[in-house]
């Protein structure tokens, strides 16, 4: 998972909205985590239970 500035301009003004457009902000991170672990959540659990 990459999270970061995307390479094009970015308006000025009030840190905590900027990060927000670009889901850097605290519910935007949350969001990407869950999303990832959602998207894993059958491929973590699969090599354990094959090597039982």
């Amino acid at each position: 998972m990459i999270l970061g500035l995307p390479d094009t301009f970015i308006d000025h003004g009030r840190p905590e909205v900027l990060l927000a457009e670009c889901g850097l902000d605290e519910k935007g991170i949350l969001s990407s985590i869950e999303a990832r672990l959602s998207a894993q959540k059958g491929s973590l659990i699969s090599p354990v239970i094959q090597s039982i």
